[in-house]
């Protein structure tokens, strides 16, 4: 992931991401698209139905694509909140604006998975703005 500072306070973000897997994988991942996560579906619509559904993508494309929004939002709540409890609880509530793709536990249940706060920080260091060679004011956001 890569920001750049604009004059208005906001910022550019490139994000990249690649995907990659073995045959072993692969096949793996059709038995779990095939049975586990038959229903799991990404964003982008195929078409529609006979009976006027829309059909949407599904599969590896599916997986990336719901993986893709899920970094997205985590950088929108983290620059929205400013402690983890906070930016956790503003992650959940984005992905529920697309549950048929990002639903996946309750409130409780999400908030009850994420590590505790000294083990999150442990797992979480922010290098210093001079290791990173980044301009002053600059704060790159690791989760």
């Amino acid at each position: 992931m890569e920001a750049i500072p604009t004059k208005e306070g906001r910022a550019f973000v490139h994000l990249g991401y690649t995907y990659k897997q073995g045959s072993l994988t692969a096949t793996g991942m059709r038995l779990n698209f095939a049975t586990f996560e038959r229903d799991k579906v990404g964003f982008t619509e195929l078409g529609r139905s006979t009976a006027g559904e829309p059909q949407i993508i599904g599969g590896v494309r599916g997986l990336v694509e719901r993986n893709t929004m899920r970094y997205f939002l985590a950088l929108e709540a983290s620059l929205s909140a400013d402690s983890p409890t906070k930016r956790a609880r503003r992650w959940y509530e984005l992905t529920e604006q697309y549950p048929r793709q990002l639903h996946e536990a309750s409130l409780n249940e999400y908030l009850a998975s994420r590590p505790s706060s000294s083990r999150r920080s442990s797992m979480c260091k922010i290098p210093s703005q001079r290791a990173l060679n980044r301009p002053r004011g600059f704060t790159p956001f690791l989760f």
